[in-house]
């Protein structure tokens, strides 16, 4: 039995994908170099196959929180809409601070003193949507909040979680991302690649869903980072508008398909072939020389220090995050087994306490393993075995490795590549095409 990790950003766990809407790219795409400006006003716009044109703009919906007690706050005035039906359950003025709760088959929203705002009954599977007035805002969290654009929509989940999931136009959605994604104090060209990228691999997800579930994609590495306003500033927005409606695309002329592009912090070298993460196999994704991270990102980050975890802790944390090792009982020893072509570990072989062997993939190991305090930064390293511990050394880079390299990026914009090259060299093959209209307006 192999445990494979199916599907990752930074990463998100998905199954296989497969791509749910094709997009038709009109023919004669000008595939010269451009630069930004240029290639905003010349790509030609595409739409989902089958299906009638994105129009200017598509709304994404972004997990933020799961919790059994969620704070809201909005300044300005605000309704409530049950989702089915389209049915508006009340209208309510700002208030400074608001909690949500579910509990006695009733949803409750209360002050800070505990006064009653609003109650509604539901059952399971209900969605209660906000909707701040116009030119307003929400602030949504637990102990914390951030503040959000677009409406808030809040899913009954069991008895009494909650799923709140911020609903709102992609181009907006981007500005909180971008920035989150990627210093703001980077070249400009750097941060209009990191607007394509995350453009495309967010209308990918849109298109992959096609609206089943209740959102597209999480707001947390395990997608890619988006903190809403806090994220957002006037550079961020700049390349996010310069690039509006622009996404990847590869295949053949006339026919080209969006497609996942990943990206992650520090390649360490070289780029990954999505096959071997991902399952996934896309020229635009295989791997890529990168003489270019090594100059830009932080020496103890391109090559890493050794990093020595508790065997203990590492069979623990991966029984606890895998069910299927549970019969190994114990974890008493790792083997690498197999290595891609460019160095990183791709599975590993687990040995439990009673002689059974599983194998893994070499992400979701590092995945369940690593930590705040600890991080097994990359799976490029070497491993020994050090008596009472597991060594990782000789370990290079930051993150799957995958698509464009964020530090190698910034590093080409310095060196004075455009945004068009170095999307080229990181996603070779691939073309810049607008996915929806209206591209010249805000």
């Amino acid at each position: 039995m192999e445990i494979q990790f199916p599907v990752i950003i930074h990463g998100t766990i998905w199954s296989r994908l497969l791509l749910a809407a094709v997009l038709a790219a009109v023919a004669g795409c000008d595939r010269q170099g451009l630069d930004v400006e240029q290639q905003r006003k010349q790509t030609p716009v595409v739409s989902p196959a089958n299906a009638e044109p994105l129009g200017p703009e598509v709304d994404i919906r972004v997990l933020l929180l799961q919790a059994d007690r969620v704070k809201l706050t909005c300044p300005g005035s605000y309704t409530i809409w049950k989702v089915a039906g389209d049915k508006k359950l009340a209208d309510l003025p700002g208030q400074s601070e608001t909690t949500l709760t579910f509990a006695h088959g009733s949803w409750q929203l209360t002050d800070r003193q505990g006064t009653a705002l609003f109650s509604a009954p539901a059952g399971a599977g209900d969605i209660l949507e906000i909707r701040p007035g116009p030119n307003s805002l929400i602030a949504v969290g637990t102990e914390k909040t951030m503040t959000y654009r677009g409406r808030v929509r809040c899913i009954l989940q069991g008895d009494s979680r909650i799923a709140v999931v911020n609903v709102l136009p992609i181009e907006s959605y981007l500005d909180g991302v971008v920035g989150a994604e990627m210093w703001s104090h980077w070249q400009m060209e750097a941060l209009c690649c990191q607007s394509i990228a995350s453009r495309t691999y967010a209308l990918y997800q849109i298109h992959r869903r096609q609206g089943r579930g209740h959102w597209d994609l999480r707001s947390t590495q395990n997608s890619q980072v988006y903190r809403g306003l806090t994220g957002e500033n006037q550079r961020v927005a700049q390349a996010v508008r310069q690039t509006r409606s622009m996404v990847l695309a590869c295949g053949p002329a006339g026919k080209e398909k969006i497609f996942p592009a990943y990206f992650s912090a520090i390649c360490g070298g070289h780029t990954e072939d999505a096959q071997v993460v991902f399952k996934q196999d896309l020229e635009p994704l295989k791997g890529r020389k990168c003489p270019y991270c090594e100059k830009s990102a932080p020496d103890d980050y391109y090559r890493w220090p050794e990093l020595e975890l508790s065997k203990e802790l590492v069979s623990r944390k991966l029984l606890e995050r895998y069910s299927s090792l549970k019969d190994l009982k114990a974890i008493v020893d790792i083997e690498v087994v197999q290595k891609s072509e460019y160095g990183r570990v791709e599975k590993l072989s687990l040995t439990g306490s009673q002689g059974l062997k599983r194998t893994i993939a070499a992400e979701p190991f590092r995945l369940a393993i690593t930590s705040a305090e600890k991080p097994l930064r990359s799976s490029w390293y070497r491993l020994k075995d050090g008596r009472s511990v597991w060594k990782f050394q000789n370990g290079r880079g930051f993150g799957h490795g995958v698509g464009m390299c964020q530090y190698g990026c910034e590093q080409m914009a310095r060196q004075g590549s455009n945004c068009r090259t170095i999307l080229q060299h990181y996603y070779p093959q691939a073309i810049l095409v607008r996915a929806y209209s209206g591209y010249g307006a805000n």
